[in-house]
């Protein structure tokens, strides 16, 4: 018989800002965590590489032992980043 395995997911609602580049691409960051940023050719590349740099970035601090700055309030999430694949 099959185990299932459970699993917890936390999802963050973050904001990202994806912004074009003069020599084409697009340049996007997740304001909230300092650092954190990416490049690519399309934008939904741009959503898929955030999201793994995001998922790094705060797997590597909860690792270290460091503790996350939560967004502040008021900020509209353009994000929403399941973790725990």
């Amino acid at each position: 018989m099959a185990r299932k395995i459970r699993r917890k997911v936390t999802k963050y609602n973050l904001p990202i800002v994806i912004e074009p580049c003069e020599e084409g691409g697009y340049f996007t960051r997740c304001p909230v965590f300092p650092g954190c940023f990416v490049e690519s050719e399309t934008t939904p590349q741009a959503l898929e590489y955030i999201e793994d740099a995001i998922r790094l970035f705060i797997e590597s601090h909860k690792e270290l032992g460091d503790s996350l700055h939560r967004s502040p309030t008021g900020m509209t999430a353009l994000a929403v980043i399941p973790l725990g694949r």
